[in-house]
């Protein structure tokens, strides 16, 4: 098999062997490929076949999406399957192959959080995200806007710099009373008094100096094209006024037509109150801990995805990372 080129996902780099060129001609099925770590620790596993069949069949094929698909519980879609076939498993249809998959990647993830410097809340955010403003809506009784802004940026003060916040989620409804920045923590030992701060001074700003922090952001940043795009989501969600002006980015437009934004938010009087939420495993204050998360998404379903992440976050919710015996711990 030939090298594929270095392609970054995430925070992780990582490196797919890819199959020759007279393979992907004959779309032959091929029993495994191995994915690794590039860095100066290097991992492998073997990924279930799959049957390649690229528009070019010259060209090296790029497998780097269906393995990180695989690792965050989306099931390996066969290729030569039918498109209906893959829109159902896609979609979470209870069928065999969606179950191993997910159960393999939460196995993995389980086994993984135990081992030094692995960030577990790195690699699940994205099933927390799922079903995180279904959650919301139980634990306040409230409806919550689907939208949720992941990464969400807090601006320092005195600079041009940001925290990031992992989520953050408005209150559903013609006028929300409530926001809510939203902190995942998978290990009790992960709070930081700093983080901790810059919360709290974000809750006594408001979220009127939030967002003029943010229009602050995307004067100051090279990335204006992704806050162009921050932007949009604020505006979907009623917080900003979305100028077409912004995008393209073009120097001279796009100054005004922040400028233009600008002076909307700083009009507007009404705004919703922000709150804190920590997702973890136990329970302090202003917490919905891992116990109630695997409660609200299991209750009344039984899809797979449902049941075997919930399955999970129970046993993730009284099992510390690192608590178990090594010598009881199978690598296989």
């Amino acid at each position: 098999a030939a090298r594929s080129p270095a392609s970054r996902a995430g925070r992780g780099a990582w490196r797919c062997l890819a199959w020759g060129p007279q393979l992907l001609k004959k779309q032959t099925e091929v029993p495994a490929f191995h994915l690794s770590l590039l860095g100066s620790r290097r991992l492998f596993c073997t990924i279930p076949a799959l049957r390649a069949a690229p528009p070019n069949p010259n060209a090296i094929a790029l497998l780097t999406a269906p393995c990180l698909a695989s690792l965050l519980g989306v099931t390996l879609l066969n290729y030569s399957a039918s498109a209906g076939a893959r829109r159902a498993i896609m979609s979470g249809d209870d069928s065999k192959n969606s179950e191993i998959s997910l159960e393999g990647a939460l196995c993995l993830l389980d086994r993984w959080r135990h081992l030094p410097a692995y960030q577990l809340e790195r690699r699940a955010d994205i099933l927390f995200a799922l079903f995180l403003p279904e959650v919301l809506e139980k634990h306040f009784d409230i409806e919550i806007n689907p939208l949720l802004i992941p990464e969400f940026p807090i601006k320092q003060k005195g600079g041009s710099s940001s925290n990031k916040v992992d989520y953050f989620a408005l209150q559903g409804g013609e006028s929300a009373k409530r926001a809510f920045l939203i902190e995942l923590k998978t290990d009790m030992a992960s709070r930081r008094e700093e983080q901790d701060k810059y919360l709290r001074d974000a809750l006594d700003d408001g979220l009127k100096e939030v967002v003029m922090g943010i229009i602050a952001l995307c004067r100051a940043t090279d990335h204006k094209a992704k806050y162009v795009h921050l932007l949009r989501l604020l505006s979907c969600l009623n917080l900003v006024e979305y100028d077409d002006e912004l995008f393209p980015v073009q120097r001279g437009p796009f100054g005004k037509a922040l400028d233009r934004i600008e002076t909307e938010a700083k009009d507007r009087e009404c705004w919703p109150l922000l709150e804190v939420v920590y997702v973890q495993p136990r329970l302090p204050a202003n917490t919905i801990d891992f116990a109630e998360f695997a409660d609200a998404i299991a209750e009344g379903r039984a899809d797979s995805i449902r049941r075997v992440f919930a399955g999970y976050l129970r046993k993730w919710a009284c099992e510390d990372a690192g608590s178990p015996d090594p010598k009881k711990w199978s690598p296989a």
